[in-house]
């Protein structure tokens, strides 16, 4: 079991990294109506500090003794749905993905694919990714990593949707009320 679940954990990191090693210019389009390009350095600082910060500490703590299949099984397959589901979401924004925080000029509110679930899929897609390997890797330490990038997240995510509702008005107010923003539901809004 230990077998497959180093494959599919593979699989996971090649989904991850793959769209955006294709995706064209990794910084959007360079013309920018509205950014919070100080607000994105400090945040992204704390998220590459973290991941180094772990490399320091990794395999120091564990959750069992040796590592489980069952529980490496999971942990890969979880890492797995949020390769795929960061994948989705990126290749949906196409031209408009970037790392910065922003509205780009020709901006389009993008409400289909993953972005009809949760309004941030990149976001709970690599906290997903972030948890499951923690889970295969059977490292604690990467627990902290997630606990990090889901308070960046979070942060990213006030950031964006200011601007959001700034540029696109009504249409981001309805979009907002109709789709949660990072957490999908599980029963329909009665």
């Amino acid at each position: 079991m230990i077998e497959v679940a180093r494959f599919i954990w593979w699989m996971a990191a090649a989904a991850l990294v793959v769209p955006f090693l294709l995706g064209g210019n990794p910084f959007g389009t360079g013309r920018w109506i509205t950014r919070a390009t100080t607000q994105r350095a400090l945040l992204g600082v704390a998220e590459v500090g973290s991941i180094v910060a772990w490399l320091f500490v990794r395999d120091r703590w564990r959750f069992l003794p040796e590592q489980e299949g069952g529980v490496a099984f999971a942990g890969a397959m979880l890492a797995f749905t949020g390769a795929l589901l960061v994948a989705w979401a990126r290749a949906s924004l196409g031209r408009l993905f970037s790392p910065q925080l922003g509205v780009q000029q020709d901006h389009e509110l993008i409400t289909t694919g993953p972005y009809g679930v949760v309004r941030h899929p990149i976001y709970l897609g690599a906290i997903d990714f972030t948890l499951g390997s923690a889970l295969f890797w059977n490292d604690m330490a990467l627990v902290g990593v997630a606990a990090v990038l889901t308070v960046c997240f979070a942060a990213q995510l006030r950031i964006e949707e200011r601007l959001f509702a700034a540029h696109f008005g009504e249409a981001w107010e309805e979009y907002r009320k109709a789709v949660p923003a990072l957490f999908p539901r599980i029963w329909p809004r009665g």
